[in-house]
């Protein structure tokens, strides 16, 4: 754990409908100098990274980006930028981009900006899943709002390989260090991984 992220009793609707996991939720809440120089919170699983197909869900409530630059990592998983076709590189992080608050997939050094916009201190549901078919790839973006009405973007590639990064999982920021300012500020009532693409019915 790195920071102060923490427990809170702060409610969390189900957009899409399902439980509310236990009616606690992760609190996290990057710290901001007077500089603007950013301490973010995050919590760490370095044994555990997704090579090739993945699949993540989440139920988040976003309260804005914790600096001026506009983007905001919700999940990294073994990411290393640079050219995802090369060895040591590739992983993804996912989370937050831009002045609409887009959701958005970096897979090495190819970013996936979906049309999904999100609303600052509303509780969502999301889901992205990636496919490594060869060439024929996919990301697919999936995120329910307020009343279950859900939305959903597929982008092809052939940007998704088996590539890693040397790093593990992280929830909450990429770094502390050149990346801070993209710390995720919100709460996080939920997240699950998969090794593989579910389908829209799982």
């Amino acid at each position: 754990i790195y920071g102060t992220p923490e427990w809170t009793t702060q409610s969390a609707s189900e957009p899409a409908g399902g439980q509310n996991y236990g009616g606690r939720s992760i609190l996290f809440t990057p710290a901001v100098d007077g500089s603007g120089n950013v301490t973010p919170d995050w919590v760490d699983i370095s044994n555990l990274g997704i090579a090739g197909s993945a699949t993540l869900v989440t139920r988040f409530c976003f309260d804005g980006y914790a600096s001026d630059v506009n983007t905001a990592w919700m999940y990294k998983n073994s990411f290393g930028y640079g050219d995802p076709n090369t060895l040591g590189y590739g992983g993804w992080l996912y989370g937050i981009e831009g002045a609409n608050r887009n959701l958005y997939l970096l897979f090495g050094n190819v970013g996936f900006l979906s049309s999904l916009t999100i609303n600052t201190g509303t509780w969502y549901d999301a889901a992205v899943v990636l496919t490594d078919n060869g060439t024929n790839d996919s990301v697919e973006f999936y995120l329910w709002g307020p009343g279950g009405a859900p939305q959903y973007q597929k982008i092809t590639t052939s940007s998704i390989t088996t590539n890693t990064g040397t790093t593990g999982t992280r929830i909450g920021a990429e770094d502390a260090t050149g990346n801070a300012k993209k710390a995720f500020n919100g709460a996080i009532n939920h997240l699950a991984v998969w090794n593989r693409a579910l389908s829209t019915t799982e």
